[in-house]
């Protein structure tokens, strides 16, 4: 698996290892839009929650946003890779009392071992798991994988401390702590949508991972978002990611290149030798079409140091007139504003990725499920405990819109669909959670 969304055989991965740089979370975000886009959402952002972080990235018609540079331990690193924005707001992230007397979430974690205190392995401190346990959005009887039982005593003894230093009941520190945890991912989403030009409430937010359905619902709230998708089976997504991903290869090369009449020209050659180079690299690793093109330019105003991506849709129709639009477009959206007058505009970087599409067609949750009966449960959130409906183990109903409050119980998540919001369960096994509109 790469950090670009696509895969490569081993002999390829090899002569690139820094290629699979983030490759983890970049697997999450192909999986969880292979799923929901089988029930019609390919304007998404996604959350992943796992145990350490919480990653988000945009998602725009079906095409993840890229970066071309990150850092790794202060490090630049220059390799395409999936845009994604991490933040430490996991199940096993601390929850603290900082030097200043606030409350925090992270980004320091109790790991996988002990893990949180709840986990019955000698863990002391609390976690974001810890404070679900105790406000009920994990039902204190769940097992975790179906077979590892929680304790939530051990939960309840770890947030004493801190209810005490904030004069709070058990419930309502619990409750505090995970509405930090909702900012944090909240800033990380702005981060990556607001902060570039994009409205977080035009799409909709699909939360995986072992703890995205327990925010999924009060970050979308924060953001103004409307629309909530759980995918089947949400706890594996990543791990489905890597089966379905298209194995991809990426070229780009430094060409400085000034908008005018001879570009269109210059940049159809450039493109054409990026392409010839990626078919001997799939010829090399003996693979074959058909091939998908993703063909980017890196654009300026002349004098600037930041350049911006300009997707090439159409070879053909290429002219100045047509690159010059869409520059002119993109940069708008990043910086709400043009600059007025003729400043000449050029092209520094020419770039093409090119997956052959995968032949995978695997469908991640079955839809015909027996509806089953729920049981009671209670969740304490706002100062106050909510009674809801609890249904386990994929026994939600199939196209019945249910209002929350209502805890859905698998064996890879957990979802929580707070009061304010419905749920409808479709024919895909996927989980839609909507806002539902004051009367």
């Amino acid at each position: 698996m790469q950090s670009n969304g696509g895969r490569l055989p081993a002999i390829g991965i090899r002569r690139n290892a820094i290629a699979a740089l983030f490759s983890g979370p970049a697997a999450g975000v192909v999986g969880a839009l292979n799923q929901v886009a089988r029930s019609g959402f390919c304007d998404i952002i996604t959350l992943d929650v796992g145990g350490t972080s919480s990653d988000v990235c945009v998602v725009d018609a079906g095409q993840p946003m890229l970066t071309r540079e990150f850092k790794i331990d202060g490090l630049p690193v220059r390799t395409p890779m999936i845009r994604i924005v991490t933040t430490g707001a996991g199940g096993g992230s601390i929850v603290r009392q900082d030097e200043g007397g606030m409350l925090r979430a992270g980004p320091q974690s109790a790991g996988a071992d002990p893990g949180p205190a709840c986990y019955g392995r000698g863990g002391r401190q609390p976690t974001v798991t810890d404070a679900h346990m105790i406000r009920g959005t994990i039902p204190p009887d769940v097992k975790l994988g179906g077979t590892m039982p929680l304790d939530i005593d051990a939960a309840r003894a770890a947030f004493g401390p801190l209810a005490k230093a904030f004069a709070t009941s058990l419930e309502e520190a619990a409750d505090n702590a995970i509405r930090i945890a909702d900012s944090n991912i909240v800033r990380a989403i702005e981060i990556t949508s607001t902060e570039l030009g994009k409205d977080p409430r035009d799409y909709a937010l699909v939360a995986f991972g072992g703890g995205g359905p327990l925010h999924a619902a009060r970050v979308a709230d924060a953001l103004g978002m409307t629309t909530v998708v759980i995918p089947a089976n949400a706890g594996i997504i990543s791990a489905y990611g890597l089966l379905v991903a298209d194995f991809t290869l990426h070229d780009s090369a430094t060409r400085r290149i000034r908008l005018d009449a001879d570009a269109p020209a210059e940049i159809r050659r450039c493109l054409g030798e990026a392409r010839q180079r990626l078919r001997d690299e799939f010829a090399a690793m003996r693979m074959t079409g058909p091939f998908s093109e993703i063909r980017t330019l890196e654009m300026r105003f002349r004098g600037q140091a930041y350049d911006i991506p300009v997707g090439v849709a159409d070879l053909d129709g290429l002219t100045e007139d047509r690159l010059r639009a869409d520059f002119l477009a993109a940069y708008r959206q990043v910086y709400y504003y043009v600059p007025s007058g003729d400043t000449p505009i050029e092209i520094m970087g020419v770039g093409m990725t090119m997956s052959q599409l995968s032949r995978e067609d695997v469908a991640l949750g079955a839809a015909d499920v027996a509806a089953g009966t729920p049981s009671p449960g209670r969740v304490f959130e706002n100062r106050r405990w909510h009674d809801t409906q609890l249904y386990r183990q994929g026994t939600f109903p199939v196209g019945v819109e249910m209002p929350g409050p209502i805890q859905i119980e698998d064996v890879t998540s957990t979802l929580f669909v707070p009061e304010g919001w419905s749920l409808r369960r479709d024919e895909h096994a996927n989980l839609i959670v909507r806002k539902v509109e004051a009367s």
